[in-house]
């Protein structure tokens, strides 16, 4: 199963410390997170002007058995002070970002696609 999640910031940094390599950020670019995640970096909408928001776009691998717990508080710790507006996990959207709402979310999404 895969996951689409949406990151609302204005900072342009945050893309690269989530699924960056070796400085670079590319669609299509996978990177393997805590808890057996692996992230599909998939692109960026919006404008790339100073303090509007743009959507970062990642799909998540859930089709094998992960750790939530690792991977929500390993996202939130990348999200954490990074002036992120919002976040949608499938087709719920998180306003109040925590690890703890992370992973509900995860799990709830997941549920819905089993």
């Amino acid at each position: 199963m895969q996951l689409p999640i949406e990151i609302e910031t204005s900072d342009f940094r945050l893309g690269f410390d989530i699924a960056g390599k070796n400085g670079v950020l590319k669609a299509g670019s996978i990177t393997d997170a805590p808890g057996g995640v692996r992230i599909l970096f998939e692109g960026m909408t919006g404008e790339k002007a100073f303090d509007i928001p743009s959507i970062l776009h990642f799909i998540v691998d859930a089709s094998v058995k992960i750790e939530l717990s690792l991977f929500s508080a390993w996202l939130f710790d990348k999200v954490k002070g990074r002036n992120v507006k919002k976040m949608k996990i499938g087709r719920k959207e998180i306003t109040e970002i925590t690890a703890e709402k992370i992973k509900k979310t995860l799990e709830e999404e997941i549920e819905i696609d089993k």
